[in-house]
């Protein structure tokens, strides 16, 4: 496979009551160490090539007014979720972070609530929640300089009381996961592309007392895109090798944000860099990811070491440039990755995985859902239900909805409401989504946001 790297560029993609919408959308770019150079957008997600994807009709998409993309979503209990995102830049405003609390039953914005503002950020790209009543966001500052923590009220959205959003110096976050009441870990890349993590305090959002930003050897390129944590002493961060040709694996403590003791940084596949990860135990992690004119791909790692257990490998997921942008575990035999397809208009698209070997479940197959433009995060509230959320096409609005992880279509059957109505009941009883301005899913066992938006990545000149 050629050797590359992943670049970010910003676009303008669109109008907004008359005026240019200027997105600061990640671009992909993979750069190959010969000949010219291709682009392919993060609002691209897995398609197979070798079964005709099939479109999903009557999917209870969530249109949720006032955000503009999701970038993350978690789920601290059985009924509620919190998604967290961006607001674009317009021209009278600039880009600020955005935090909706969501229900778990349709993905709609929780009733009485609404998406909040997060002043001081220009994105919010990742949340955890270590309880069910606190979670920590993690983005960029309002200037995009550095990287912010920022904790909030799941209920609500907003910043909870007495707390404000803390600049995190030396590092640009990109995902963050909290294995205990007391400790987070967040992860992203320095300015030069090396990847890095830090220690948090949940409850402040600042760095853990007598930690540091960690510098992470063997990760370059985007250096690191996801994190997941296992158990409350191990960490599995995913992303890109130092010499920008591999995605990369490697083992941290959350203690302290650096690689565990005797562990390093581990080239996994060639097929792509690792945007996403789940554990759905101690003993087995999934990683996802995409190149540029590569498939898709995901792959089964071992948490302790970050890499490919014996006797598993990476595994193609489709057949042509493509992107899965998330992953999310349920139970241990059963993922549901998200992401969406290549066409024009692009569409939200899930499939379900093993985490043991990194297949397509058994007899599954590629689900493409109408009414969204890019997935890019899950959370599963239960072993059955997943939501899904994201934008619309071209970022038009955020979206959600309630799926299956074990088949990846939107279950129960549900069907289109005013805005503003009431959940209304099926005929068996159970709540239906309900419409409320932005756009969300709802499977069975998770919840997830779509395309993430980020500013233009900085690099130093020998970095390109």
């Amino acid at each position: 496979m050629p050797s590359g790297t992943l670049r970010s560029t910003t676009v303008s993609v669109g109008m907004c009551g008359g005026h240019g919408v200027r997105l600061r959308a990640r671009l992909r770019q993979w750069r190959p160490a010969r000949g010219a150079r291709s682009v392919i957008p993060l609002l691209v997600v897995a398609v197979t090539g070798l079964l005709a994807v099939p479109l999903v009709a009557g999917a209870a998409v969530q249109d949720v007014a006032g955000i503009g993309a999701f970038n993350g979503v978690v789920c601290p209990s059985d009924s509620q979720c919190l998604g967290v995102g961006i607001i674009f830049t317009t021209a009278s405003s600039g880009a600020v972070g955005a935090a909706a609390p969501l229900t778990a039953a349709s993905g709609a914005v929780s009733g009485g609530q609404a998406v909040q503002t997060i002043p001081g950020t220009e994105l919010l790209s990742a949340v955890s929640c270590p309880s069910s009543t606190q979670c920590l966001a993690v983005g960029e500052n309002s200037d995009a300089s550095e990287g912010v923590a920022v904790p909030l009220d799941p209920a609500t959205g907003a910043v909870l009381a007495g707390q404000s959003v803390e600049s995190i110096p030396g590092i640009f976050m990109a995902a963050v996961a909290c294995p205990s009441t007391t400790r987070c870990l967040g992860v992203g890349h320095a300015s030069d592309g090396q990847g890095v993590a830090v220690s948090l305090d949940p409850a402040t959002g600042a760095i853990a007392m007598g930690e540091s930003v960690q510098t992470i050897p063997g990760t370059g390129g985007v250096g690191l895109e996801g994190v997941a944590c296992p158990t409350t002493t191990q960490c599995l961060a995913v992303g890109e090798n130092a010499g920008a040709s591999a995605g990369a694996a490697v083992p941290l403590d959350p203690a302290t944000g650096a690689p565990s003791t005797g562990q390093s940084g581990q080239s996994v596949t060639t097929k792509g860099v690792l945007v996403g990860v789940s554990c759905p135990s101690a003993a087995v992690c999934l990683a996802v990811g995409w190149g540029a004119d590569q498939p898709s791909v995901a792959v089964p790692l071992d948490p302790a070491t970050g890499m490919v257990p014996s006797g598993q490998r990476d595994q193609i997921i489709s057949s042509r440039a493509a992107s899965l942008s998330a992953v999310t575990c349920p139970s241990v035999s059963q993922c549901l990755a998200v992401g969406n397809d290549d066409g024009d208009p692009s569409k939200g698209q899930a499939v379900p995985l093993s985490p043991v070997t990194g297949l397509i479940s058994s007899g599954k197959s590629i689900q493409n859902l109408s009414g969204t433009g890019a997935l890019n995060a899950a959370a599963c509230p239960s072993a059955t239900r997943c939501v899904v959320a994201g934008s619309s096409f071209e970022a038009a609005g955020g979206v959600s909805l309630v799926l299956s992880p074990a088949t990846g279509s939107p279950t129960p059957p549900t069907t289109v409401i005013a805005s503003g109505a009431g959940p209304p009941a099926s005929a068996s009883g159970d709540v239906l989504p309900r419409i409320v301005g932005g756009v969300a899913l709802v499977a069975a066992g998770a919840a997830l946001v779509g395309v993430t938006w980020h500013r233009r990545r900085k690099r130093t000149a020998a970095a390109g």
